[in-house]
């Protein structure tokens, strides 16, 4: 099936990716029968979230399209939706109208509607979201453990941090149930509590494996695990302390052309990198065929770190000589499979999770309604759903027109807290281009003073003019250049008038 549905009409029936289908109202959801295939349903995440997202054993979903009504336009979170659901029993534990929250929130004016249909395929590990008011926390049935794969947070795209894998693995691994209440108080505020709806999220993948798997114990020789899946944990895991005096060790068997898969969960010690002989993996490397030992995995801020052996695989915790108590905590799980095999070897071992706030859908269950099928002339004219009346009093789920009313108009923190953020950056901004312009300002009449004050000292430093002596400085600088110019220099004598008279007088006559 494609991931978006072609939707045409032909003699009355409608046409989904070229299959003829016949259409019928049941149970707040739109079916559509595939003539000789499978069926395809609807649901609104804007009212029901996902608990209609849900199939029986030995069935997934296939999501086709998630269309946002009424403006009728493939939503923005098809992407994620679609890498959280398919391949999944259900989808009613992961908080799905969370995820729509910036959408729904105007309802019932708006909806979001999700075509999927149940398909013959393995069961997947479970998945919830245990920041989710949807979430009960990871369930198993009786006489099954939890065991977590892995766990992303905000919008399950990344792995989260190490200290919320170490709060999920010592919280929760080994028993049969784990209340999401609690884990809501035990991890970083910074996931559960983001001030975005649409971020707070914790998806955790997890499996329910009989309890016989699990493997603890220490005699100081080496012990043999099961031949295809097993979980090692540190004696007395989630403990930190314990007195034991012997050391650890568990040998992995690999046959002819299989290979093993190793993942260290955790792996965290106490005691000082000096006297830290926490824990160790020896394993063979598929291509060079060397025998590789691991340093001491002390404090190991890799979660999920994968060693691929092509050989027997060693793992040894020794006990410190200087220590009396030892301080080791780690969690190990391993896979044998032949060589290439992409298929996970624990499938043997494993058992149902307990699927809450959910309502299970048949593949091949068949729902009888009185609700008139539509003829041709009464299909949506703008796409493959209608938002009519009749299909919001099916779709509410038991939720009343007063009671949607009221659940739009209550008070929204999430967005007040934006609103407010916004009005505290303007206001903030508003205050610091006020003060870049009075400074501004301050700046020029302040360079204008000192400039009017330059230009008025420097007129009263400056002399009054005397022209007789300008004049007489001028006649001295001629004739001193005349001089010069003549080659030799003029000698100057004065005479006084007395002197001048004498000397004309003496003369004899």
């Amino acid at each position: 099936m494609n991931n978006h549905a072609d939707v045409g009409y032909q003699n009355g029936l409608r046409l989904v990716n070229g299959d003829m289908v016949s259409i019928s109202l049941a149970r707040g959801n739109l079916l559509i029968d595939y003539l000789g295939g499978y069926t395809l349903r609807t649901t609104d995440a804007c009212r029901n979230s996902g608990s209609h997202l849900v199939c029986d054993r030995g069935s997934v979903l296939s999501i086709s399209d998630i269309t946002c009504v009424p403006y009728n336009y493939t939503c923005p979170e098809y992407d994620k939706i679609v890498t959280l659901c398919n391949g999944q029993r259900s989808c009613a534990t992961i908080g799905l109208g969370q995820q729509f929250y910036s959408y729904c929130r105007t309802e019932p004016d708006r909806a979001v509607i999700i075509s999927f249909s149940c398909i013959p395929g393995p069961d997947s590990p479970c998945r919830t979201n245990i920041c989710s008011d949807e979430s009960q926390g990871l369930l198993c049935n009786q006489n099954h453990l939890i065991h977590i794969l892995k766990a992303t947070c905000s919008h399950g795209q990344q792995d989260c941090r190490w200290r919320t894998y170490h709060t999920l693995y010592t919280s929760c691994e080994g028993h049969s149930r784990c209340a999401a209440s609690g884990l809501k108080m035990l991890v970083p505020k910074s996931t559960c509590g983001n001030n975005f709806v649409q971020e707070r999220n914790i998806f955790v993948d997890y499996i329910c494996v009989v309890d016989t798997i699990f493997d603890d114990t220490c005699n100081g020789n080496y012990k043999r695990m099961a031949p295809k899946f097993g979980i090692i944990k540190s004696p007395g895991f989630p403990r930190v302390g314990s007195n034991r005096r012997t050391n650890c060790f568990w040998e992995l068997y690999s046959g002819i052309g299989q290979e093993i898969m190793v993942t260290v969960h955790l792996s965290y010690s106490r005691t000082s990198k000096q006297d830290c002989q926490s824990l160790q993996v020896q394993y063979v490397t598929c291509k060079e065929k060397k025998v590789i030992r691991t340093p001491y995995l002390c404090r190991m801020q890799n979660i999920n770190k994968k060693f691929l052996s092509c050989g027997h695989v060693y793992i040894i915790n020794k006990v410190s000589s200087e220590s009396t108590l030892i301080h080791d905590q780690y969690l190990i799980s391993y896979q044998v499979r032949h060589a290439g095999a992409t298929g996970d070897s624990y499938i043997p071992y494993r058992g149902e999770c307990t699927l809450n706030n959910s309502t299970p859908v048949s593949i091949d269950q068949t729902f009888t309604s009185d609700a008139p099928l539509l003829e041709s002339d009464e299909y949506p004219t703008y796409g493959l759903y209608t938002h009519s009346s009749q299909s919001d009093s099916i779709g509410s789920a038991g939720v009343s027109e007063g009671e949607t009313k009221n659940r739009t108009n209550e008070f929204d923190p999430d967005r007040w807290t934006t609103v407010f953020k916004i009005v505290v950056i303007n206001v903030f901004l508003f205050i610091i281009i006020i003060a870049l312009l009075l400074a501004l300002i301050y700046i020029c009449m302040k360079y204008k003073k000192a400039d009017k004050y330059k230009f008025s000292s420097r007129r009263k430093k400056q002399p009054k003019r005397d022209d007789s002596t300008q004049l007489r400085t001028l006649c001295n600088s001629s004739n001193e250049d005349e001089g010069i110019n003549e080659g030799f220099a003029t000698p100057r004598t004065t005479f006084s008038q007395s002197e001048t008279t004498a000397t004309i007088h003496s003369e004899p006559p």
